[in-house]
């Protein structure tokens, strides 16, 4: 999975939100499920508008032009997105969204998504809960269909059962790919030590996925994995890389995973 982006940020011109996003995409996955390797690239250009209505509550609208690659059900084509988002917020413990997404064009798609998050100390660290669904109908192809995985190519976590094995996507071990996903992650950190300028914790954690019409015809399928990891984060600013390694409880694979840890979003693409 590679993806380029660029985008830019300014504050409203217009009384239409209070901060625009202009944003640019490419993007390409290679999918292995069919016996070859196939790489589909998808390329998107698309205008947001965000604003907080209260202190706890925000939105988020935007529109999209996206060019979709050939693929094995339909011709290359152009697509146009839409899509909106309700944010909820309670300071530093609680984040929440709704998300709503159209590809409007022959044929169309939508999806739907949502997340929460509580965050809140507990026997000397953090400990995290957080859980959501995403859901498609209509012609999806491959690279908008929900997953979970090591946080990568899909959001959802179940970090013994990552979705990319041998630089392609791969379905062939259990994982979970589905029109339907339901997930959900529990992790307890706590600080061991500070290096330099950053500061390195101890996590453990259990990840959970349900899948629904997964694309390798299983009509439905569960995963549990849990596991331990290290966070290593600068001290100020920047991002926090994660190391894992997890195990599947139910049928015993091992994966070690590197990825940023981040919150909810408050930009949908």
């Amino acid at each position: 999975f590679e993806r380029i982006e660029a985008a830019v940020e300014v504050p409203a011109p217009l009384p239409l939100g209070a901060v625009w996003k202009l944003s640019g995409a490419d993007a390409r996955e290679t999918d292995s499920r069919l016996g070859q390797r196939r790489t589909l690239r998808w390329r998107q250009a698309g205008f947001q508008a965000s604003d907080w209505m209260t202190s706890w509550l925000g939105w988020t609208a935007g529109a999209a032009f996206e060019r979709w690659p050939d693929t094995a059900q339909r011709p290359r084509g152009d697509k146009t997105r839409v899509a909106g988002r309700m944010l909820l917020a309670g300071g530093e413990w609680f984040d929440a969204h709704v998300t709503l997404e159209g590809w409007l064009g022959t044929p169309g798609a939508t999806r739907a998504s949502t997340e929460a998050r509580l965050t809140r100390g507990a026997a000397g660290g953090r400990a995290m809960l957080a859980g959501g669904m995403e859901g498609v109908h209509g012609y999806t192809p491959v690279f908008i269909i929900p997953g979970a995985g090591d946080g990568n190519t899909r959001r959802p976590l179940l970090r013994a059962h990552p979705l990319i094995h041998d630089d392609a996507l791969s379905v062939a071990d259990g994982q979970i790919l589905a029109r339907r996903v339901f997930y959900g992650t529990a992790e307890w950190s706590r600080p061991l030590a500070r290096v330099l300028f950053a500061a390195i914790d101890g996590t453990l954690f259990v990840d959970a996925a349900h899948g629904r019409q997964l694309i390798d015809g299983r009509l439905r399928d569960t995963q549990v994995d849990a596991g331990a990891g290290l966070r290593i984060r600068a001290l100020g600013a920047g991002p926090t890389v994660r190391l894992d390694l997890a195990r599947g409880l139910r049928d015993g694979r091992w994966a070690f995973t590197a990825g940023t840890v981040v919150g909810i979003p408050e930009w949908i693409f």
